[in-house]
């Protein structure tokens, strides 16, 4: 026979369950710090930048790209029927509400390529360099990327199934990283015709729960708290009426 007191501890192992797969979806960003070389694009000769790459949650799906099983993986998203890649990107001077790219002339120009000896490449933007939602010191958004290679990161592609990259880099790649080859970085504006280069000197991979899953821990463990409270209401009452 099923009883009450069975029901009430499935339902708060259940609570258990739920709120820890609710902190399982995460976000990740990408924080690459530099100094620009010169000046152009609105940026001064030697100024300190750095830009925060949002990537998207694919909650376990594997987004479109290619995926190289000795060297690399490569998430690219070069057309607007690809699944997007970021979510948005922030950093020094930039102002606006990032938009994907909706139309081929404008297709997206953003991706990934992570090597097996700690290189990372990392890009967004949009191919006709505009339509992006996004201003850079007051001009029109285009792209910004970086290439270099860093100290203590590793990658490991050793299959052809290209990974979920919001749990890849979630699950040990989170942490500060110093560069130990830096190869190219630029910021560019007003369609490419105005760009500025810069070193990078610096990256922060962070991953922390999606705000929507706050919210839901926060919901399950209300629900758990009132149904022991209630319970113990109850047990009180029962006692009191056994005296």
């Amino acid at each position: 026979m099923i009883t009450l007191k069975f029901l009430r501890c499935v339902g708060l192992a259940s609570l258990v369950t739920l709120t820890a797969s609710a902190l399982k979806a995460q976000m990740v960003s990408f924080t690459v710090h530099g100094t620009t070389n010169s000046a152009g694009a609105g940026y001064a000769s030697g100024q300190a930048v750095s830009f925060t790459f949002y990537l998207q949650s694919f909650d376990g799906a594997t987004p479109t790209g290619l995926a190289t099983a000795a060297d690399n993986y490569a998430w690219v998203e070069e057309y607007i029927t690809d699944p997007a890649i970021f979510a948005s990107i922030s950093g020094t001077g930039i102002t606006g509400s990032w938009t994907r790219p909706s139309t081929p002339s404008d297709d997206p120009a953003s991706g990934i390529n992570a090597y097996s000896t700690g290189r990372l490449q990392m890009l967004i933007g949009a191919d006709g360099g505009t339509g992006t939602g996004l201003l850079i010191n007051g001009g029109e958004f285009s792209q910004v990327h970086f290439d270099a290679t860093f100290n203590d990161l590793t990658f490991d592609p050793i299959t052809d199934t290209l990974p979920d990259p919001s749990a890849y880099f979630a699950a040990t790649l989170a942490g500060s990283y110093t560069v130990a080859t830096h190869h190219n970085a630029y910021i560019y504006r007003n369609g490419w015709s105005e760009h500025v280069q810069f070193t990078v000197t610096g990256l922060t991979i962070t991953a922390v729960p999606e705000p929507s899953t706050y919210a839901l821990a926060a919901g399950l463990v209300v629900l758990g708290s009132a149904a022991i409270r209630r319970r113990r209401q109850r047990r009180t009452a029962e006692r009191k009426q056994g005296c």
